[in-house]
């Protein structure tokens, strides 16, 4: 076999790898256990497929969608350079848990380049094939996570208990991938199949070994084990799990390979569930403008609908109302909660969106206006978001939560890369379209069978983006579609490229730049991977010292201490272009500095160097700035130097997240400590002007922390700060009354105590407030 078709067959194997496994990888050894697993994944797979363009001497057809994603990758790569980006190392690498940056672009480009060249039409059958098989692997995984069978205990913090997510990460991830799956997989269940004639059912054997394969994959979950009473199989049960794999594997693909219509009505409705279970509302447009479009283009001819009658025909009508009334009811079973939350959202459109979207996007077109033509760099939407965001965006998701993304593709393009990136993707999607339906109009009857799925699951995938984002399971198929349309392009309209073996210094340029992106595609996403697992292991330490840091002699955790350090500097060693290492280097630097009393100045002047970086890394990121001038302010004890810096960083903090009582209150407190009082007043003022109830809270939580530090003047002075800012907080007078009590002033502190039950406080809105009857007793005794 020469080498060629080594290098053929490798590649053929790696595509199936990618399609089938990148949906249900996860990964728990990395603090990213999702998306960046998969992007290394994917990058490692490619390798092959760059060594083949490399051996390649073809010069590259150049097509209208070829001209629009290189317009892209040029827009982006603008919007990204250091002159233009908030932050150029986050364009680069992409925020953490995006990884939305220029590598990952340049690795699905790198794709798409070698894929469409390199496709067959039995690979594109293969691609389609082993894309439903893990579609219904991710549909059955989000169906057993429902009724509680999961292989993983995720934390309870992480997860919402009415939407599945199975391997995809996010209930929106799993339903828009299932989305884009359905037309693909109606093309398998639905297309004229000689094989399936000769064997329409199919068989004992697969179904007998599709059951062994649920029954062992059950058997390995905490919930199935519990149900047989056996205990933890102490890391045998990947035994089973794999076997539970192959065999269901194996069933699956023969409903697959060969579906008549009652396995088909079988696979489609295991998607269905699968969807119904993410609760998601823009997957579910997705799934049915998709479905709307496939239904249209293949229906509509009379010799592709009567193949597909045909086989639903030949299910018994003695069977076949029972099994829609089954179907019915196990949809409304797994489905009533989403249901619900659908009909709600129609009813009640506005609210919806106020409470989902709306907020998000009102500062996103903010942001296209502030920057029109190159957008804020590249995947930096978290970190500018603060600066032009409402306090009304944090009174829903947190105070302390910026929006990842734009939760709208078109705004997220927009906002990031600016109105030229905005343009380059409109023209990726226009180009798409314009190529699809030239070959559509040429093609035969099979090719366009092939292409209406295709379109539909682009329909899909952009209809769905209008209210989430793509990851990298969901991108690949996207990447995938435009390839298949590439190639059906070049291949039945564009005649064939032609070779240039003359031009040696053309193919030499072309062999190196290849030969360099395969060599950094297999080095540096195992290195970050690397990184992110040293990460993961430092900060499971971390957790670990705040549990017990009140509870044990700081003595006896300074080892977990040191390791913590030296896992999280590793991970900075490794990928020192990603800043979200250096930041928690400098927090794990200050938990130091907590525990070891006789080095505090040492180790949060190392905490000081870490924020330092991180802000000459991201510039604009205002909690890296209060981050900053928390340990400037901490320093101040030992040098009252760090006085006007602590003052500086705060401010600086809150230039960028300007509707942050949080960091208006410590700016406020940092310029008392520097003798700017009327400045202070002003700030304090502001604080409570934004939010009154949050601005109280903080106050009181700060006058907790100085009574510790036995400073008690200044802890009486904030509580009375906040509640002359707010009169109505129940927690400041809580707060108050406890501190009264443990100064034995039992008379004041009653008094507080039943301001705070007149205020008629509850555990949802103050969850802080506890045995308050129990108090008010105790202060009367």
């Amino acid at each position: 076999m020469s080498f060629q078709n080594r290098v053929r067959k490798i590649c053929g194997l790696s595509f199936t790898l990618a399609v089938f496994f990148t949906p249900l990888l996860f990964f728990t050894g990395s603090r990213d256990q999702f998306e960046l697993p998969k992007l290394v994944f994917l990058a490692l797979l490619a390798v092959p497929w760059i060594i083949r363009d490399w051996s390649d001497n073809k010069t590259p057809a150049w097509t209208p969608l070829s001209w629009a994603l290189f317009l892209l990758a040029t827009a982006q790569s603008l919007a990204s350079l250091p002159s233009t980006s908030l932050s150029w190392t986050t364009s680069l690498l992409g925020d953490y848990e995006n990884f939305s940056g220029l590598t990952t672009l340049f690795l699905y480009l790198t794709w798409f380049s070698t894929l469409h060249r390199g496709l067959s039409e039995c690979l594109i059958e293969k691609g389609l094939y082993f894309n439903s098989l893990a579609a219904l692997f991710s549909s059955l995984y989000a169906i057993g996570q429902h009724f509680g069978f999961d292989f993983i205990q995720w934390n309870p913090e992480s997860i919402n208990a009415t939407r599945e997510f199975a391997s995809l990460g996010n209930p929106n991830f799993l339903s828009a991938y299932l989305a884009m799956s359905l037309p693909l997989y109606l093309y398998l269940a639905a297309k004229p199949n000689a094989r399936a004639e000769a064997a329409p059912r199919p068989g004992f054997l697969a179904s007998f070994m599709g059951a062994v394969g649920v029954a062992l994959l059950l058997l390995t979950t905490p919930k199935g084990m519990a149900h047989l009473q056996l205990s933890p199989l102490g890391g045998w049960e990947y035994v089973p799990r794999g076997l539970g794999l192959l065999f269901l594997s194996a069933g699956l693909l023969r409903f697959i390979l060969f579906p008549n219509g009652p396995t088909a009505l079988v696979g489609f409705s295991v998607l269905l569930f699968g969807l119904l279970t993410t609760g998601s509302r823009g997957g579910f447009l997705g799934a049915l403008a998709g479905g709307l479009v496939w239904v249209f283009l293949a229906l509509r001819r009379k010799e592709w609908s009567e193949p597909f009658r045909q086989k639903f025909s030949a299910i018994p009508k003695v069977i076949l109302l029972p099994s829609f009334v089954l179907l019915g009811f196990l949809a409304a079973l797994l489905g009533h909660s989403f249901l619900e939350r659908l009909w709600d959202s129609l009813i009640h459109a506005g609210r919806s969106l106020a409470v989902s979207r709306l907020h998000i996007w009102k500062p996103g077109l903010e942001i296209v206006k502030a920057h029109p033509l190159l957008g804020i760099g590249l995947d930096n939407f978290k970190i500018a978001f603060p600066y032009y965001s409402g306090v009304e965006f944090n009174q829903i998701d947190g105070m302390f939560v910026s929006s990842r993304m734009a939760h709208n593709e078109l705004l997220q393009m927009a906002s990031t890369t600016g109105l030229l990136g905005f343009a380059a993707y409109v023209g990726v999607i226009v180009a798409f379209g314009l190529l699809w339906w030239r070959t559509y109009r040429s093609a035969t009857p099979p090719t366009r069978w092939i292409l209406i799925p295709v379109l539909a699951s682009a329909v899909a995938f952009h209809v769905q983006n209008l209210f989430s984002f793509g990851v990298a399971a969901i991108n690949l198929l996207w990447f995938f579609d435009l390839a298949i349309v590439q190639y059906f392009y070049l291949k039945s309209v564009v005649p064939p490229p032609y070779d240039l073996p003359s031009l040696r210094i053309f193919s030499l340029l072309r062999k190196t730049s290849v030969g360099f992106m395969g060599v950094i595609l297999f080095l540096f996403p195992v290195t970050r991977l690397g990184a992110d697992i040293a990460y993961n292991r430092g900060i499971s330490v971390s957790d670990y010292l705040k549990k017990y840091m009140g509870q044990k002699a700081p003595s006896e955790l300074l080892a977990y201490s040191d390791y913590e350090i030296g896992q999280i500097t590793k991970a900075a060693a490794l990928c020192p272009l990603e800043v979200k290492y250096d930041l928690y280097l400098g927090l794990a630097y200050e938990q130091r500095a907590q525990m070891d009393p006789a080095q505090t100045r040492e180790f949060c002047l190392k905490a000081a160097q870490c924020y330092e970086k991180a802000v000459r890394m991201s510039p604009a990121n205002a909690y890296y700035y209060n981050d900053l001038g928390r340990v400037y302010a901490t320093l101040s004890g030992f040098d009252t130097q760090y006085l006007e810096k602590a003052e500086r960083s705060y401010g600086k903090a809150v230039q960028w997240a300007p509707a942050s009582p949080y960091f208006i209150i410590n700016w406020a407190m940092a310029l008392r400590k520097i003798g700017k009082n009327p400045e202070a007043e002003q700030q304090m003022e502001r604080s409570f002007n934004i939010d009154p109830a949050f601005a109280a809270k903080v106050l009181s939580q700060m006058a907790f922390e100085e009574y510790q530090k036995g400073d008690k003047t200044a802890a009486f002075g904030h509580l009375a700060e906040a509640i002359q800012g707010n009169p109505s907080s129940a927690e400041s007078y809580y707060a108050r009354g406890i501190l009264y009590l443990s100064e034995k002033n039992k008379k004041k502190a009653l008094a507080d105590f039943e301001e705070v039950k007149k205020l008629n406080p509850t555990p949802e809105k103050n969850p802080s407030i506890q045995s308050l009857d129990q108090l008010i007793a105790q202060a009367k005794n």
